[in-house]
Order: structure tokens, then C-alpha cells, then sequence
């Protein structure tokens, strides 16, 4: 079941909101109760998911529990800690490994990884006396939040430890929050599928067609990844936690660094707190450097997936970045037509990269990269090119618009002119408006999964 599903918004949304209602004074039932809805979800999504990572789950808190007694450093503590993340971190790699020496079907349990990175970092953070005392109920309901299984964001233990803050302004903002990232996901990411369905961005026979496509492909996993955030977000600030935040307009980097400090800011943060700091970070000498950001990378692409593309993909942003870090681009560039030109680069990088990521395997996407760097026409192709500009341009436009910060920018213009209240109710009835307005496309069968689901 799918946050944007009409049976997710009809039944499910009161039930949550119910819930934070009723318990709000009571915060372990709560707890208890947000589990429990949890493990029923996964079990609705998949019954074998449900038992992979109950199993896991009970390992998981077991081992966390049991750390806090040890002596720090001793060697039964590193045992148990290195025995937690080794089960986790196999059992994630068993399913990894079926699916790409086997092509196994449906080959990861549902929210496996998200649940692996989750744990180790739970493991790691009481190893490391972060949380003295972890409680059972926080740690479970952290473990197996439904609302961060699919796509994250990585949340720590942290921001799920203490009594939940539910309050009616944190209730309206994790509503604004979830609606904001459905119009996203439904509006703009399902409608801009649509486009590169209609231009084929992998036949390789047009150039025009294929850079339309890749960059309508850029701007989908943005919108489908962002408003899948927001949503999750916002369901976790009606449960009354905080969520971190995921995205920071990416599309707005100097760099190719800094496009990875703005996407998918979690794992970001999750693998260098958790792999590149303890392998000794930047503090080292330029070699290490870069055998550390190699592990990073590699860690990173075989997440994604098994196949050379993914390989591929997460070697071309390692490269950069370690020119980046050697060069030290784009910060010496004097010149601001330069660092524009640079930035420009660094776009059209990025825009090359998606290709990758998103293509079925690299004869698919060397198709399409050759016909993006070597001119070609299909017949009939500028009059479709034509056609699907004409159709698509309002959702192109608002999908390029909403890349930089408008909606910041317009409250902070209404907050100098002393019209904040004005700028706040408009606001509220357009995204209300926008929102029954996706309600109705998913209602109409007009919606698809999320492409990060996959990963």
C-alpha cells in the first residue's frame, strides 16, 4: 500500500490521526499502538517481509539492550555489536546477492535496507554510549516506522527517543507537509512520467526526443523521491517526531560535492557517520582520501543495485568528487563566468548520471548517451518533439520552477510587507486545492509507483 493510494488516505490517515488524538497523553501507548499499525502495513505489503524483519527486528533489540551492560571496548561488547551488524548486513547480502547472480523475481523483502541501515546505526549509536538507556518501545517503533521503509528518509534513534510531541500546529504542519509532497509525487513526478513514456528515452534514434526525455527523467525522480519525503515527513510529525530532511533543492548546486549534501541528504550523512569517518574521513593523506571515498562510492552503487550501471553511475560521481576535492573546484574559480560555466557542467553531469541510474541495464544506456552526444533524427521526430513540448510544457515550467526556493522566497517577501497571515491563508487553499486536484488523478487510475521503491 502506497502513501498516495485512496485506501491509505480514507482509511488509514484517520485511523493515524485518531490515534494521536486519543494517546497523546499516554506517550508508551502510543508507541506501542504506531508499532503495532506499522507491523500490520508491512504485513499488508508482504507477509514474508513481515516475518524477515520481525526475525531481525527481535535480534536487533535484543543485541541493543545487552550492549549498554558491557564494558566499553572490552571484547565481548565489539562480539555483540560486530554479531548485530553481522546478521543484519548477511541477510541483506544474501537477498543482494540472489537477485544478482539468480535474477530472483522479487528478490528483497520489502524495506529490507532501509531496515539494515537503520539497525546498524541503532547498534553502533549504543555502542558508542549515545543512548545509555534505549528503551524497547522507542527503539522498536524506530526500527519499524512503516512511514521510512520505503524510501527514508534514514532516520537515527534519536529522533524517536522521549515522549511524542503531539500538538494541533504540529498536527496542521505534518498535514501541509504530507499534501505538499502528494501534489509533488502525483502533479508533477506521475505527469512528467507520463512525457518520457511518450518519448522514448531508450530507442536512441533522436537526439531531441532523448534530451527531452532525460531531462523530464531528472526532474520525475526529483518530485517522485522529494514528495515521497515530504509525505513521510509529514506522517512522522503527526505521530509528534521530528523527521530529518532529505532534500535541499539539489538542482541549485555549485558542485558535483555539493549536489550530494543537498539528494538524499540521509544516506549522505548515514555513510559518513557510519563508513567514510571511520575509515578516518578527510584527515588523512590524499591516497587514503581517496581509497575512502572509493569504499563510499562502491558502497553506494551496490546499494542501488547489482548491475554495471549502477557501478557505472556511482564511479562517475567518484571521480568528480575526487577532482573536486584534489582541484579544489569550483572555489578557486575567480571568475563568475566561469563558476556559471561550471555549474552549467556540472547540471549536464548530473542530467548524464540519470541516464545511467535509470536504464534497464548499459547497452540501454550507452543507447541513449550515444544519441545525445551524436546527432540523429527519427522520422516524424520534430513533429512529436513538437507535440509533446506543446502538451507538456506547463508541467515542465512548474517541475524547472520549483526546483529553486519560491515558496521560501514568496513567505519571506510576505513576511517583510507585514502580509504573512495574507500569503499563510492563500497558501493553505491553493495546496488544499492542489490536493483534491491529485486526489481526483489517483482516484482516475492515473498514478505510479515510486521509482526510489526499487532501490
Amino acid at each position: 500500500m502506497q502513501f498516495t493510494d485512496v485506501d491509505f488516505l480514507l482509511k488509514l490517515m484517520p485511523l493515524i490521526l485518531a490515534l494521536c488524538v486519543l494517546l497523546c497523553r499516554m506517550p508508551v501507548m502510543q508507541k506501542i499502538a504506531f508499532t503495532a499499525v506499522s507491523l500490520f502495513l508491512l504485513w499488508q505489503c508482504s507477509s514474508f517481509a513481515f516475518w524477515v524483519l520481525l526475525l531481525l527486528s527481535a535480534v536487533t533489540l535484543l543485541i541493543a539492550r545487552l550492549l549498554p551492560h558491557l564494558r566499553t571496548g572490552g571484547l565481548p561488547e565489539r562480539y555483540l555489536w560486530l554479531t548485530g551488524v553481522a546478521v543484519n548486513v548477511i541477510v541483506l547480502g544474501a537477498f543482494w546477492f540472489n537477485a544478482s547472480a539468480f535474477g530472483a523475481r522479487d528478490p528483497m523483502p520489502f524495506g529490507l535496507s532501509y531496515f539494515v541501515f537503520k539497525a546498524v546505526s541503532l547498534l553502533t549509536d549504543v555502542r558508542r554510549r549515545k543512548y545509555p538507556q534505549p528503551r524497547l518501545d522507542e527503539m522498536a517503533l524506530y526500527l519499524l516506522c512503516f512511514m521510512q521503509f520505503t524510501c527514508g528518509p534514514l532516520s537515527r534513534a534519536e529522533h524517536f527517543s522521549g515522549a511524542p510531541q503531539v500538538s494541533y500546529d504540529r498536527i496542521c504542519k505534518g498535514l501541509q507537509r504530507f499534501m505538499t509532497g502528494y501534489c509533488k509525487k502525483v502533479l508533477l513526478a506521475d505527469l512528467l512520467a507520463v512525457l518520457i513514456r511518450n518519448t522514448a528515452l531508450y530507442s536512441g534514434t533522436d537526439t531531441a526526443l532523448t534530451w527531452l526525455a532525460s531531462v523530464c527523467y531528472s526532474l520525475q525522480l526529483y518530485y517522485d523521491f522529494s514528495g515521497y519525503s515530504d509525505m513521510a515527513i509529514g506522517l512522522t510529525n503527526l505521530l509528534g517526531y521530528d523527521c530529518p530532511e532529505n532534500f535541499d533543492y539539489p538542482y541549485m548546486t555549485a558542485s558535483v560535492s555539493e549536489f550530494w549534501r543537498r539528494w538524499h541528504i540521509t544516506l549522505g550523512a548515514w555513510f559518513r557517520d557510519y563508513v567514510y569517518i571511520p575509515l578516518g574521513g578527510s584527515r588523512v593523506r590524499t591516497l587514503r582520501l581517496v581509497c575512502n571515498l572509493f569504499v563510499v562510492w562502491l558502497l553506494t552503487g551496490l546499494w542501488h543495485g547489482s548491475g554495471l550501471n549502477y557501478l557505472i553511475w556511482a564511479g562517475g560521481f567518484f571521480l568528480l568528487i575526487v577532482f573536486e576535492k584534489l582541484t579544489g573546484l569550483p572555489k578557486k574559480l575567480r571568475s563568475r563566468a566561469l563558476r556559471i560555466l561550471y555549474r552549467i557542467a556540472v547540471l549536464v553531469f548530473i542530467n548524464f548520471q540519470w541516464v545511467w541510474f535509470s536504464a534497464e541495464n548499459t547497452a540501454s544506456a550507452l543507447k541513449a548517451i550515444r544519441a545525445m552526444l551524436i546527432p540523429m533524427q527519427a522520422p516524424l521526430a520534430a513533429e512529436r518533439l513538437q507535440m509533446m513540448l506543446v502538451h507538456g510544457c506547463a508541467v515542465i515550467s512548474a517541475a524547472v520552477l520549483f526546483c529553486f526556493p519560491v515558496v521560501p522566497r514568496l513567505r519571506a517577501f510576505a513576511e517583510k510587507r507585514g502580509a504573512l497571515r495574507v500569503y499563510q491563508a492563500a497558501g493553505t487553499v491553493l495546496l488544499c486545492a492542489a490536493f483534491v486536484w491529485a486526489v481526483s488523478f489517483v482516484a482516475a487510475g492515473a498514478n505510479n509507483p515510486f521509482v526510489y521503491a526499487n532501490f
